[in-house]
């Protein structure tokens, strides 16, 4: 816990915690970590995009075209619209995510570190055990309930609802995602910050409530 410092719900406070030197590793979508990478503060700096040993947690957003839609020719303009290749590569250049459209995508991706940054042209990248697709859980209560008890337990560290005296008053972090506070950030002065503690991540899929 005290290599913790606050459970983010806004990637924009932990990319800046991270280029103040407040965090060593934190958990970010990509987006995050080209900001990260590429922001001044930066420069020269060995910034990695991690794999983790576990293999990496992966999405597939889409679009569904509704039973009871007004306008479903126009509705699926739309969406053959956002399943083009121009349309695949801005949504790596743009919003730094990979396309499942693949065919002439990557030839349009402006920016090609990107490409292997995040192993865009590597198939292999996307499968077990490098990467886990979120699947629904059978046991999706039990995780709820197992979620909630980790935000209790984060909010009584120190088990005042076993009859121990409560704490003075602390800043309490925000809840789900885990990044790690930098033993040297300030601890006191005009820049200090609050040394946060932390309990495990969202026990859902162990990372991300978005998901």
């Amino acid at each position: 816990k005290p290599n913790l410092r606050n459970y983010w719900t806004s990637q924009t406070d932990t990319v800046n915690d991270f280029i103040n030197g407040n965090l060593v590793a934190t958990y970010t979508w990509p987006d995050g970590y080209w900001k990260i990478k590429n922001h001044p503060k930066m420069k020269d700096r060995n910034i990695k995009y991690m794999q983790p040993t576990q293999g990496r947690l992966a999405w597939v957003c889409g679009m569904v075209l509704s039973s009871t839609t007004k306008q479903p020719g126009r509705a699926s303009l739309a969406m053959a619209s956002a399943n083009t290749p121009a349309a695949g590569a801005g949504l790596t250049d743009y919003f730094q995510y990979a396309s499942a459209q693949q065919k002439g995508v990557i030839d349009l991706i402006k920016d090609k570190e990107l490409i292997a940054a995040f192993d865009i042209d590597k198939p292999e990248a996307w499968e077990p055990p490098n990467a886990w697709f979120e699947a629904p859980l059978p046991n999706y209560r039990e995780y709820v309930t197992a979620g909630q008890e980790v935000k209790s337990a984060y909010a009584d560290p120190v088990g005042v609802g076993a009859g121990r005296p409560p704490p003075p008053p602390r800043h309490l972090p925000r809840p789900w995602h885990l990044p790690f506070r930098n033993p040297r950030s300030p601890s006191s002065g005009p820049d200090a910050r609050p040394a946060t503690t932390g309990a495990p991540p969202c026990p859902r899929t162990g990372c991300s409530p978005r998901c």
